[in-house]
């Protein structure tokens, strides 16, 4: 591990991106296809981190992977006012996060990482759904109609 020291005041980007244990990507790799398809659901998304006058601090790396673990795909943008070169610093933040850079857009980058647990999507027991509620109505409505 090699650390630098930097001139001011203000750390570097390599050197925080150093300092912080690189995470293995989720997943390998992403297809060209693939991409296409990320790059279309991130059109609609807004920025989660961004990146100000400090440029790429240990916080902004731990507020990404935060928001990956939650979205697995973000939008971070970077400030005009950033020392944090957009093509390099998209590059370090993918590395330090374990995550896919899918796009870089100006100042926007597009990050990707799978999470480790996935989501349960299971419905409460007990519920009916809207349509079956409908149908289970129409049934008793038809057969009070058949009786009388």
């Amino acid at each position: 591990m090699t650390i630098e020291i930097p001139s001011s005041n203000q750390e570097s980007t390599s050197s925080v991106v150093q300092k912080s244990a690189i995470i293995a990507l989720r997943p390998i790799s992403i297809t060209s296809s693939e991409r296409r398809n990320l790059r279309a659901k991130g059109h609609h998304l807004k920025p989660i981190v961004q990146i100000g006058q400090g440029g790429m601090s240990e916080g902004v790396i731990q507020a990404t992977q935060a928001a990956l673990e939650q979205h697995e795909l973000i939008k971070v943008s970077i400030n005009g006012e950033s020392p944090t070169e957009r093509k390099s610093g998209a590059e370090d933040l993918g590395k330090a996060t374990g995550s896919h850079v899918v796009q870089v857009i100006g100042r926007v980058i597009l990050l990707y990482r799978l999470r480790k647990k996935q989501a349960s999507h299971t419905k409460p027991k007990g519920s009916i759904k809207a349509t079956e509620r409908v149908k289970t109505n129409r049934k008793q409505s038809t057969r009070l109609h058949k009786k009388a």
